[in-house]
C-alpha cells in the first residue's frame, strides 16, 4: 500500500473527499463552487510528505502553500465550518503521526524554497565552487 493509498484509507472515514491531483496546478479554484470553501485539507507532496491544515477558504490558502512549494501532487478536502474546525484538525494531525506518515511543518512551509527560485537568489558568479 503506497503512503496515499494509506492516508486516503484513514481520512475516508472521515467524510474527506478522495484526492485529486493538483500536480503543477497553481489554483484550485475550478474544483469547487464560487465564494469561500471552510474546511480541513490534506497535501501530498512529491516527497512523500504530507500536511493537514484548516482553512476559512481552500483557494486561497492552496494558492498560498503553492507559492512556497511546487510539488503539491495531491489535495483532499473535507468540507467543514470554520467553528467546528479546532475540534477536528488536531486529531486528523495526530492520526497521521501516529500511523507514520510523515508531516510538513507549517514553520518549515514558509521558509522553503522552490528550486526553481533558487537561482534567483544569488549572480550566476557566486553560486561557482570555490
Amino acid at each position: 500500500m503506497t503512503k496515499l493509498s494509506l492516508v486516503q484509507s484513514l481520512i475516508e472515514p472521515l467524510k474527506f473527499e478522495p484526492f485529486q491531483q493538483v500536480t503543477y496546478r497553481p489554483s484550485v479554484s475550478d474544483l469547487f463552487k464560487s465564494g469561500r470553501v471552510p474546511g480541513l485539507y490534506v497535501l501530498a507532496f512529491s516527497d512523500g510528505a504530507f500536511y493537514a491544515g484548516k482553512t476559512n477558504d481552500l483557494k486561497l490558502r492552496y494558492v498560498s502553500h503553492y507559492r512556497n512549494h511546487g510539488d503539491i501532487n495531491f489535495l483532499s478536502f473535507k468540507h467543514l465550518a470554520v467553528e467546528l474546525q479546532d475540534l477536528e484538525e488536531k486529531p486528523l494531525i495526530q492520526m497521521l503521526k501516529n500511523n507514520g506518515i510523515l508531516l510538513r511543518k507549517s514553520s518549515l512551509l514558509a521558509i522553503q524554497i522552490r528550486p526553481a527560485n533558487s537561482t534567483r537568489l544569488f549572480p550566476l558568479d557566486c553560486r561557482r565552487n570555490g
